[in-house]
């Protein structure tokens, strides 16, 4: 998505705001992100409000519920858009959960309780469960 341009539409009553992608061998379409340039604006103060709440400990699941409540607030939104849009947040997320698995793996060889491990990485215990049930569907349950 690097270079592809985001515009606004002047023919459209609150220049509806779109982003193009190359190689489509026009610029007429594209995808929508907003209605509008105000709607666009919100949009992007919500994102900025997301980040700043959740740092670098954010989940996929919290990116696809941001980008799903963006796409429930604007009916003019493409939701796979603003995911391609948000990539870099998906990564942060891959980047948190992998190290949460391996640190709630680690705690768990140690014989550690639940309740301990959720102390120790600042989680709830539901979330710490969350995920001891991904690493277990992945081969990686080695205590018992």
């Amino acid at each position: 998505m690097c270079g592809d341009p985001i515009i606004a539409d002047a023919a459209e009553a609150g220049y509806s705001i779109s982003i193009l992608m190359h190689d489509m061998e026009s610029w007429e379409g594209g995808s929508y992100l907003a209605e509008s340039i105000s709607e666009f604006l919100k949009h992007l103060q919500y994102i900025g409000i997301f980040i700043e709440q959740n740092g670098t400990s954010i989940r996929k699941r919290d990116i696809e519920n941001l980008v799903k409540t963006i796409s429930e607030k604007d009916s003019y939104t493409d939701g796979d858009s603003w995911e391609l849009l948000l990539q870099p947040l998906f990564t942060i997320a891959k980047q948190y959960e992998d190290e949460m698995k391996a640190k709630i793996a680690h705690m768990l060889e140690q014989g550690l309780k639940m309740s301990v491990i959720s102390e120790r990485v600042n989680m709830p215990t539901k979330e710490v469960y969350e995920y001891m049930k991904v690493l277990k569907r992945q081969g990686e349950k080695r205590w018992t």
